[in-house]
């Protein structure tokens, strides 16, 4: 892989890691804004953000191009999952909910592509 694809995937995985400490603080803040549903859907979004975060500054280790695969896909999930139930859950907007098992998808996928590589 490329310096700069490392690059990429070294600071994709530490912002969506530091933004998902952050996702968590604001839900565990957040209790009176939300339902105690709304609180652990956004719980969840945020662990696996934390979760896709991990695989992406690992990605950014390997030194082969097939990596670029679990790259887009757990940047892919990143937003399809964690990004669409937090928008759904803030905005009170659930048009993209239909997304979010393709997100949980991706994130899956992702962490079994990193099998082969």
């Amino acid at each position: 892989m490329s310096k700069s694809l490392r690059r990429v995937a070294w600071v994709l995985g530490s912002l969506t890691t530091s933004t998902s400490i952050l996702a968590s603080g604001y839900v565990s803040h957040a209790t009176k804004t939300y339902t105690e549903m709304e609180i652990k859907a956004m719980s969840m979004g945020a662990q696996v953000q934390l979760i896709n975060g991990l695989g992406l500054c690992l990605c950014a280790t390997r030194k082969t191009n097939l990596i670029a695969v679990p790259v887009f896909m757990l940047t892919a999930s990143t937003a399809l999952f964690t990004g669409i139930i937090f928008y759904s859950k803030m905005k009170k907007d659930f048009r993209f909910n239909y997304l979010i098992p393709a997100g949980g998808a991706a994130s899956i996928g992702g962490w079994a592509f990193m099998v082969f590589v």
